[in-house]
């Protein structure tokens, strides 16, 4: 029987493969944002994250066009992030339990909240600043992506 990280990965591995690989960005994200929620929805009986530890569990994916980095992030206690700046195009779902993240508005210098349930989540793109509020016993899953840039001669 595998583990839960390896169908986690297979999962997210299959659906990074299904996508056009020359859909790049935010874009890419959104769709695979998609393609997660209704693949998790539809295993959600399956799903318990109760056994996993107080921990973060890393793997990376990549093909001609993108680099992937995926961490699947449990909390037993409560931890924020201040002024967070994102450094990659970025998708955040929420597995369990709740999240909240604050997203500053560029034009306004205000934070816009944003209440992620179960199976919601947000993407976005590089150079955004956020507070991010993971509560006690929530499950996130974050995958930051880059573009691979091709130099032709």
């Amino acid at each position: 029987m595998k583990s839960f990280i390896q169908q986690f990965q297979e999962i997210i591995n299959e659906q990074f493969i299904s996508i056009n690989e020359k859909i790049k960005g935010t874009l890419f994200l959104e769709i695979l944002k998609f393609q997660l929620i209704e693949k998790l929805s539809n295993m959600s009986d399956k799903l318990s994250f109760k056994d996993l530890e107080d921990n973060e569990y890393l793997f990376d994916l990549e093909n001609t066009h993108k680099f992937l980095n995926v961490k699947l992030k449990n909390f037993k206690t409560p931890k924020t992030l201040v002024n967070y700046k994102i450094l990659n195009n970025c998708l955040i779902l929420c597995l369990n339990d709740k999240l909240i993240i604050d997203i500053e508005d560029i034009a306004t210098n205000k934070y816009k909240n944003f209440n992620l349930i179960p199976l919601t989540g947000v993407t976005m793109p590089i150079d955004t600043i956020c507070n991010v509020n993971y509560l006690k016993n929530s499950t996130i899953l974050e995958i930051n992506c880059s573009d691979k840039i091709a130099i032709e001669k």
